[in-house]
């Protein structure tokens, strides 16, 4: 069901828009399994456990963490329809503190619970596909990396003091360990969103430029099982998204189904399009995850796929992703 386009995901979006497919969404003009998808979306939705910003904005919360909501909820405003309310993009841009540095969730940024981490990164830059994530929430971010390096040479008072040497480690939060240092790998894809928003790089993002291709296919072979071949997944997403890199993400995907030929998301990441086997194997997800009984997992970025400990909202999110997939390719042609 549905093939890929040589349009990417953003572009079938704005494509649906232009065209009023929205309308025709909303009135239910569609495949029977599409419909039942959109039905059990709209159903699971409002049981989910959910935050609640000081601003009144919601993000995704497991059933009793949000130490990981920033990427979840950056991956959920992938695939919000144009009728959804714009919570998801608003919560991502709360998570940023005053001196530029985003936090885990809202909830942790009011409360100042520093912390971050490269995967968490990749929330922020799911967000900034989007065309309304302003530009200069994307520049005091990368004021903040840049001022925040330690000083290794401080100048002299009677120089002015300040700082003379910083160092050459790039970091999206100082309070981290090592989880938080920018790669190489992290420096090419900020470098790719830039680029696809028409963002000036700075000289970190020039100089490893396309960085993220033969090593982004060995990272994907090494990367433990769990949340650290997910981070690699959504690296190869995110250039899905935009339309990048397309041989290296598709080989990226190729590996992650490879490794786990269970996960929906790394096979849809290696095909490019939803079959209907992968669609039945969705559907009966759903008869699993009916909102009775949620855990604290992103199912998709686990060692095993294990639909009794879903939280919901990886569901929701592959859910709204296969109407967007297959609505945007069929209405391409």
């Amino acid at each position: 069901m549905g093939h890929e386009s040589n349009l990417n995901f953003v572009q079938m979006k704005n494509f649906l828009r232009l065209n009023g497919i929205r309308q025709s969404f909303k009135m239910g003009y569609m495949n029977p399994k599409l419909q039942k998808i959109k039905d059990y979306c709209t159903f699971l939705e409002p049981l989910l456990s959910a935050g609640l910003s000081p601003n009144g904005n919601r993000y995704v919360k497991m059933r009793d963490s949000d130490g990981d909501s920033i990427l979840f909820t950056g991956l959920m405003n992938t695939v919000l329809f144009p009728a959804d309310k714009k919570w998801a993009l608003l919560s991502l841009i709360e998570c940023q503190g005053n001196d530029g540095m985003f936090y885990r969730s809202p909830r942790k940024r009011y409360a100042n619970e520093r912390g971050f981490s490269r995967d968490m990164s990749l929330g922020v830059l799911c967000g900034m596909i989007d065309s309304e994530f302003p530009r200069e929430t994307g520049e005091r971010w990368l004021n903040y990396i840049d001022h925040s390096r330690e000083c290794l040479v401080k100048k002299p008072k009677w120089a002015g003091g300040g700082c003379a040497l910083r160092s050459p480690v790039y970091k999206f939060c100082t309070e981290d360990d090592d989880r938080a240092n920018i790669t190489p790998t992290i420096w090419a894809m900020m470098g790719r969103v830039w680029q696809f928003r028409g963002f000036p790089r700075n000289s970190q993002m020039k100089t490893f430029d396309k960085a993220d291709g033969d090593i982004s296919v060995k990272e994907a072979e090494e990367a433990p099982l769990g949340y650290q071949l997910h981070l690699k997944a959504v690296q190869a997403y995110i250039k899905y998204l935009i339309g990048q890199s397309r041989e290296y993400s598709i080989k990226v995907g190729e590996i992650c189904h490879s490794r786990q030929p269970d996960n929906l998301f790394y096979e849809f990441l290696a095909r490019r399009y939803f079959s209907v086997e992968m669609i039945d194997r969705y559907l009966a997800m759903a008869e699993i995850v009916d909102g009775s009984s949620l855990s604290n997992e992103w199912m998709w970025e686990k060692s095993t796929i294990n639909p009794h400990e879903s939280s919901g909202w990886c569901m929701l999110f592959m859910g709204k992703l296969i109407l967007w997939h297959n609505l945007a390719s069929a209405e391409a042609y």
